[in-house]
């Protein structure tokens, strides 16, 4: 058994500890660089250090910007805003900090904000009787109950949820739920 400290049994194998000279050695990429210097990246309309950008349309629209009647910006406890767009950041260009009790309240307005999704409660009318057509249309649709001049019993019910957004649609539903013409 070899007793060498570059030898290790479990493996069986021999651990090189000097590097190969035949191994190529992988070059460092340098990091990528815009250009742009530390703490001149492009920043949000009205901060302090956005560039000068008046014209004509932005001064015509000063009058009905948020905070313009002269009413100071507050949190829900009433203290002052001076600045809601720009948060707490460790460094200039560090992660924005969970301190900042703005960013906190604004984050906690987004997730508890109410998006209905689908009301589960139908709303809307029906009415149950018998459907007799007074001659066979199989010459003009498929629809079995139109093609038999028997009566048949049905169940008809106007859905107003899906007329609210299109006007000019309406549902219809005979007794087996299947959707009808209206």
């Amino acid at each position: 058994m070899n007793h060498s400290p570059a030898w290790t049994p479990w493996r069986r194998q021999t651990v090189h500890i000097a590097p190969r000279q035949n191994r190529r050695r992988r070059a460092r990429r340098p990091a990528r660089w815009d250009g742009t210097p530390p703490g001149a990246q492009p920043t949000a309309p009205g901060s302090l250090k956005a560039p000068e950008t008046a014209n004509d349309k932005l001064t015509a629209l000063d009058n009905f910007r948020k905070g313009s009647e002269n009413h100071a910006l507050t949190t829900n406890q009433g203290v002052r805003i001076d600045d809601d767009q720009n948060s707490l950041r460790a460094g200039s260009r560090g992660p924005t900090l969970l301190e900042d009790f703005i960013l906190r309240e604004k984050i906690t307005h987004f997730d508890h904000e109410r998006i209905p999704e689908r009301i589960v409660h139908a709303r809307g009318s029906a009415a149950h009787g018998y459907f007799q057509p007074y001659k066979d249309l199989s010459d003009i649709t498929k629809a079995a109950f139109l093609c038999d001049p028997r009566s048949t019993e049905n169940y008809p019910g106007l859905s107003v949820r899906s007329t609210e957004n299109y006007p000019g649609l309406c549902s219809l539903f005979d007794s087996t739920g299947r959707r009808g013409v209206c």
